[in-house]
């Protein structure tokens, strides 16, 4: 679920060409161009009754919006420690501009993020849950560290499945190959051609019927991807 600006130093270390789906599928950024093709935002409405709720339980909020191609993320007075540490970790990143401000209006969200302790975070989860928006958002929580958790409101249009075909039409592939690890990539494996799962992986992952190779501690993926594509170059 990382954005394009945690992702960079990896894509530049691997000399990936292609775009790459970030954000767990709401947004498709392109290294070479510099520039988002693709996002899928929250609906406007819906995004500005999300932070109603947030400020009526005095929980901060970071926006995430896209212009001029750079993420702008719109932020408050932080509640916690935790929030201002990953405020400070984020804020030296080429490709995002930290805002203290309310959202200016009519601009795209593409997620809100909140960070908190599990008691704050499930309770805006069942005021979420409670409310008539929630079929048309989707919200992921996780643990963030031994005491946070982290939680993300997207559009209900969002997933890296419906990503995948958005960029499989782009770049035009006839073939499709995933690597899944986690429960999010359950949707892009749905829409691949091959699919490969690390042992490790959620039981969830593993019921979609594709073949199981090694830990993702071991290079698996990477040796999986050799066995299978270079091995095809060499036979040309």
């Amino acid at each position: 679920d990382k954005t394009p600006e945690t992702v960079a130093p990896i894509v530049s270390s691997m000399d990936i060409k292609l775009p790459v789906i970030t954000m767990n599928g709401a947004a498709i950024y392109d290294f070479n161009k510099k520039s988002y093709v693709y996002h899928e935002g929250i609906n406007n409405e819906i995004a500005e009754r999300i932070l109603n709720i947030c400020d009526e339980l005095s929980i901060n909020t970071f926006t995430h919006t896209i212009i001029n191609n750079v993420m702008h993320i719109y932020y408050g007075n932080f509640t916690n420690e935790e929030e201002k540490r990953f405020y400070n970790l984020e804020k030296v990143l080429p490709l995002k501009n930290y805002i203290y401000s309310k959202l200016p209006q009519g601009l795209d969200v593409i997620c809100i993020m909140v960070i908190n302790k599990i008691d704050k975070i499930e309770i805006l989860h069942n005021r979420l849950k409670g409310c008539r928006d929630y079929k048309n958002i989707k919200v992921i929580y996780e643990r963030y560290n031994e005491d946070y958790y982290i939680l993300k409101v997207y559009s209900g249009k969002t997933s890296r499945g419906s990503a995948l075909i958005k960029l499989r039409e782009m770049i035009k592939s006839e073939k499709v190959v995933v690597f899944a690890g986690v429960e999010q990539d359950s949707s892009m494996l749905e829409v691949a051609d091959e699919g490969y799962v690390v042992e490790n992986a959620s039981i969830t992952v593993k019921e979609n019927n594709s073949q199981i190779i090694g830990d993702n501690e071991s290079d698996s993926v990477v040796k999986t991807i050799k066995k299978i594509f270079y091995s095809k170059v060499i036979n040309y």
